[in-house]
């Protein structure tokens, strides 16, 4: 064999075994990704602060890895700890794990605390809230009903949510929601501009009529009677060319 079909043999086999760990990492790191976000969403971690945090040998245990893959140990704990739903951080057994949702809230007071830390005005979805908190739904419906939250809504279904204050609402007399209701609103755009015509109101919103100026038509001068046609004739000693001997 020559040595350059060696090394193209060896470059293949190089090729292949790199997409093989390749693929084997990121169907590990999901799998290990899942099992960390269940035991996150678990009945032991419900309405707490402080949720718990898996240890690596608890997440490597859970995969079953083969006796011929432990030596991606290492790999693989640095592929978990910089995945972007996976929070990690060094205990006194090693290094742990906890998921981290999309939006850090898991009950009404994460959520409102949340929402007032943001220094804009951008929404939050709730399909985002729900990564980390799967029944939020009757809380926010809740919190809605309350004025703490403005619900966007799609179809019935909350969609996004903002922060909102029950300061900001005033409760008006049913007098008052009936004279307002039994304002009549012109229906028709020509019926609110015959309105304002008989109040001698300008309508700003009335087409108005732009006077059609038509171009001027130019006068050409005329042939002067009596001259005929007219030539250089008289120009001959003028352009006679001199320079011919």
């Amino acid at each position: 064999m020559s040595q350059k079909r060696k090394r193209d043999n060896d470059a293949s086999a190089l090729s292949a075994a790199q997409d093989h760990f390749r693929t084997w990492l990121i169907k590990n790191t999901s799998d290990a990704v899942e099992y960390i976000k269940k035991d996150f969403l678990s009945g032991k971690n419900l309405n707490t602060k402080e949720k718990s945090w898996l240890s690596f040998d608890q997440v490597w245990g859970y995969l079953s890895i083969p006796q011929d893959e432990q030596a991606h140990k290492t790999r693989f704990g640095k592929a978990l700890s910089a995945h972007p739903r996976v929070e990690s951080k060094d205990d006194k057994d090693g290094i742990v794990f906890q998921f981290k949702p999309v939006i850090p809230a898991t009950n009404a007071d994460d959520l409102l605390e949340y929402l007032a830390r943001q220094q804009d005005s951008k929404q939050v979805t709730v399909a985002d809230l729900q990564v980390g908190w799967p029944d939020c739904v009757p809380e926010v419906n809740r919190l809605e009903r309350a004025h703490h939250i403005l619900v966007r809504r799609v179809k019935g279904k909350a969609r996004a949510v903002w922060l909102d204050s029950p300061d900001l609402h005033m409760q008006v007399d049913d007098d008052f929601r009936d004279l307002w209701s039994g304002i009549k609103v012109p229906e028709d755009i020509e019926e609110i501009r015959k309105d304002l015509k008989t109040t001698n109101m300008m309508v700003t919103s009335e087409k108005k009529e732009v006077p059609v100026v038509r171009p001027k038509k130019s006068k050409k001068g005329g042939r002067r009677a009596g001259k005929g046609i007219q030539t250089n004739k008289h120009m001959e000693s003028v352009l006679k060319n001199f320079g011919k001997k």
